[in-house]
Order: structure tokens, then sequence, then C-alpha cells
């Protein structure tokens, strides 16, 4: 079990609380700042989206009038705007942690392994709390009473489905070693080939890969977005002296009303554009240009390293003679991206970058996919993309008809549709590429 918060990536003992979940883990301050944004407020990588996907606990889509929040910072789940709301139900309650239920039953199984549990992964005075929660939550959004305790408990029954199963898994994980060893000292067993995840068999030879850039071929070490307007403002003309406050302010105004279009329409904004809407709104102007201006404000702002293995692992591509190239969802221009590509000492592996910023299109929407295998000089059905957000690396794969590789390291849940294979490990992609 991943003992973080999915939302910000916290260890579970570094925040005040936790709740963990079947599907996801979310902290108090996780679920203080989704009420925030559902209020109104800017935070910065957080926003509401209205993409198709689920609520990655109560999979329920922004179709059925619910707002849904992620941090992009993180590439995190979605949560619905009524399970932030019976979430903070549950804090507020002091209940016990759900994780805290799933040891004791746990543990009960150990300590008497002969005698069944009555327990079914959540405790009467936990379940009965979060059910008056939902209820509340149902009569407050004037849900039809004589269906609102049967959506409730058809909810409840749900999350102690999941729970049952998860219950299972662990001990299943605690318990295997033994058996393992007993099996082995009694017979001679043959090695199995490896296997990569969730492979199908719809995954062909790839004759060409492509490739997300952040978080899957570079790790993404920090965003400081006020760096990086303090920067440009020490190469400006500000004649009315504005502040990197009145900049970002200005900024989250313009994105509060895109970024959501953006998410509908699948249409990338570029760079440039916004930064003339804030600039000249503000009087603010450069003797350089906008790719120079972008530029001093992405050295100040990004931070960057190789993910673990990931030069060995193209140096081993490129020795295959595989092409091989890189699509990534960006608000900055390929040129940026480029740059910094060039500065990790990755450049050489590639025939290109796109970035969707200079290509109208965004993932999931196939066309930017397409025209990159275009690019590979290859059919979409013969090239992998991989990269680590399901619902717009996967999705985007997907739509495109290409092999979907989703590059998990740090075992998040799935929030999207289901991969072809799921790897854990740039050096279990080479294994899987060997394969073929």
């Amino acid at each position: 079990m991943d003992h973080r918060c999915s939302f910000c990536r916290v260890p579970a003992n570094q925040v005040e609380k936790i709740v963990f979940g079947s599907h996801f883990n979310i902290c108090s301050d996780c679920i203080r700042t989704c009420l925030g944004v559902l209020d109104g407020e800017a935070v910065t990588g957080w926003n509401i989206t209205t993409s198709p996907q689920r609520c990655g606990n109560c999979d329920r889509r922004p179709t059925e009038g619910y707002r849904h929040i992620v941090n992009r910072a993180v590439y995190s789940p979605r949560i619905c705007e009524r399970c932030i709301r019976v979430f903070t139900e549950v804090l507020l309650r002091e209940l016990p942690t759900i994780e805290e239920e799933l040891q004791e039953i746990i543990q009960s199984v150990f300590d008497s392994p002969d005698q069944p549990s009555d327990s079914d992964g959540m405790n009467d005075t936990l379940e009965q709390e979060m059910l008056r929660a939902m209820l509340a939550e149902q009569d407050k959004d004037g849900d039809d009473p004589s269906t609102s305790e049967d959506s409730a408990k058809d909810t409840m029954q749900q999350m102690r489905d999941a729970m049952q199963t998860q219950t299972r898994q662990e001990i299943e994980e605690l318990t295997e070693p033994a058996s393992i060893a007993t099996e082995t000292s009694e017979v001679e067993t043959t090695p199995e080939p490896k296997s990569s995840g969730r492979l199908t068999s719809t995954l062909q030879k790839p004759l060409g890969i492509l490739f997300d850039l952040g978080d899957t071929l570079l790790r993404h070490l920090s965003f400081d977005p006020q760096a990086g307007i303090v920067a440009t403002l020490n190469i400006a003309e500000n004649p009315a002296g504005h502040t990197a406050e009145d900049v970002n302010k200005y900024l989250e105004k313009i994105n509060k009303d895109l970024i959501p279009r953006r998410e509908e329409s699948q249409v990338e904004f570029h760079p440039h554009i916004v930064q003339r809407h804030v600039y000249e709104a503000l009087h603010i102007t450069f003797d350089r240009t906008p790719e120079e201006v972008e530029r001093v404000f992405w050295r100040a702002a990004m931070t960057w390293e190789h993910e673990p293995d990931v030069e060995k692992t193209l140096l081993a591509l490129r020795e295959k003679n595989i092409p091989l190239g890189i699509v990534s969802n960006a608000a900055f221009s390929g040129t940026t991206l480029w740059w910094e590509v060039e500065q990790q000492g990755l450049a050489d592996y590639f025939r290109f970058l796109m970035s969707s910023a200079d290509y109208w299109v965004r993932k999931p929407h196939p066309l930017i996919l397409e025209t990159a295998a275009a690019k590979l000089r290859q059919k979409p059905s013969d090239v992998w993309y991989v990269g680590n957000s399901p619902p717009y690396d996967i999705a985007g794969a997907l739509n495109a008809g290409m092999g979907a590789v989703w590059y998990n390291r740090l075992g998040a849940p799935l929030d999207g549709p289901d991969p072809h294979v799921e790897i854990k490990s740039w050096g279990e992609f080479l294994d899987l590429v060997d394969q073929y």
C-alpha cells in the first residue's frame, strides 16, 4: 500500500490527517485545498476539470452534475465535489482511518487464524458515520429522499466490496513468501518467462516509440512560478512598477477562465499569446523575443533531472535502431522544451520533440500523436507511446490507435483507461521491448 497522499505525494506521517481509500488516499491539507478551489480560489497546479473521466473514488463523471478536481503538478487522480464533502464529514467527525480498520482486520487474522472474522473491512461505527455523511450530502444536493438512502447504501456496498478485496490482497501478499518457500522445497520449478504488467495481445512490435517528457523521461523536481516572474521582470521595461504578485494575479485570472476551456476542448494555448495578454495589459515590455523571455522564465522556475535509468534505456533503443520522438502536453514552446532536453544530455537520442503549444491540440486528442507517427514515417498501430498519465498519455495513445505503455514508477492508482501494459521502471521497459 502507498502510504502517501495521492494528491500531494506527501507521506502519511508528515500530514495532519489522511484518509486511506480503496483507490486513492487524500490528506486533510488537500481536502482543504479542494474546498478552496471549489469556492473559486486559484491554487497553482490545481484546477476543476471537465474532461470526461470518472471520479477515482465513486466513478461519477462530470456530466452527472459534479465538478471534478485534479492536481496537475503531481498528475493526481480525480475527485468529485461530492466525495470531497463526504471525506470532509469523515475527518470532522475524527473517525478512524480506513487503513487503521484494515490493519486491525489483517492483525486479527494472524492473531486467530482459525477464527473467522465477522468484520467486512469497515467497522459498524465507520460505516454508519460515512452513510450518515452521504445522506446529509445528498439532502444538501436536493436528491429525492426516496432514492437517496438506496444510492448511499449502494455506494457503501461498493466501498465494502473494495475493502474486502483489498484485505484479501494484503493477506495474500503477507503470506505469499511462506507458501513459495514450501513449494520450492518440495518441487523443482522451471522459471517462468518475464512478464511486464498488464500486457495484452493487442500490443505489436514497435517500429517507432514516442515518449511523454515530464515525469516520464525527466523527473519534475520543482516549479516556482514566482521565481520565473521575478526573473522576467528583471529584464523588462516596467514603468508602472508592477510586482511579481501583480503579474501572477493577472495570470491566474486568465487561467481560471482558459484552463477549463482548454481541458474541455483539448485545444492548447500558445504561451506567447498568453504572455501578450498579461504583459501588454500591464504595460510591461521587453527588448527580447518572446522565445527569449520564455526561456528566462523557464530557467528560473523549473528544475528537472533524469528519471532513473532513462539514458541507459535510450542508448539500448538506439542500438536497436528504433526511431524515437517526444510528444508533450505543455504550456511552453517546443524550442524551450528542446533546450531542456539538450541541457539534460538526451537530445541526440530523439528525432524530434513536439509540444502541444506548437500544434494547437493536446493529448488525449489523437491528432498530435497521429502527426508524430507520420514524422516517424510509421503507422500509428506500429508505434508505442509511453507516458505516466492515464487520462492524457494512455487515452491519447488509445485514441490514436497506438500501443499504450503506462510508466508508473510511483505506483499511482489508475485514473484513466487501461493501458496495454504497465511498467514500473525503465529496466522493465527494456524487458518488454526484448519480448518483441
